[in-house]
């Protein structure tokens, strides 16, 4: 078997999008220090099934759990790595059995849930996401976050004028 034949059934637009996610799952992962695994099965499961991610993201926590070893070694407590090992290997086990249960009706549910959560009229998360845009040049974005907390709290809020401050900020910089 050639070792390409794998991505016979993926486009390279496909591969564009894991790369991107991927990339993403990685800044936000290297930033909060979790987050990869949950993040890839969005775009995996679709893509390859629900079987095959459990063992991709295995792999990739694998490397990225050694490479973060690797990088703080001398501050490892290997007492305390044992006994959260030791602890959390049943809930591993039933979380990979749960991916595997999961269909892709399964993975369009949770990809829906996720969706809704997205969409909530949160005004916090329409702040924090609006100060993200900015932060990435996405300014067009972080207005129309603007526009919906204007509608949520019409006569203003702490959030809305944090927001708007964060865009003139960025906008006074430029």
């Amino acid at each position: 078997m050639h070792f390409l034949s794998g991505f016979a059934a993926i486009s390279l637009w496909q591969l564009a999008i894991v790369a991107a996610v991927a990339f993403l799952a990685s800044l936000i992962g290297g930033v909060s220090g979790y987050g990869t695994g949950a993040l890839m099965p969005l775009v995996l499961v679709p893509l390859v099934g629900p079987a095959p991610v459990v063992p991709i993201i295995a792999i990739s926590a694998f490397f990225n759990n050694a490479s973060r070893l690797a990088a703080f070694l001398k501050y490892a407590d290997f007492r305390r790595a044992a006994i959260t090992t030791v602890c959390s290997v049943p809930t591993c086990i039933l979380s990979a059995w749960g991916y595997t249960r999961l269909s892709s009706a399964g993975a369009a549910l949770v990809i829906a849930v996720g969706w809704v959560i997205r969409k909530m009229q949160h005004k916090g998360a329409l702040e924090y996401l609006g100060e993200l845009y900015v932060e990435t040049g996405q300014i067009d974005k972080a207005r129309e976050n603007v526009a919906q907390l204007k509608k949520l709290c019409p006569s203003g809020c702490e959030e809305l004028a944090d927001l708007e401050k964060t865009i003139a900020e960025a906008a006074r910089a430029n």
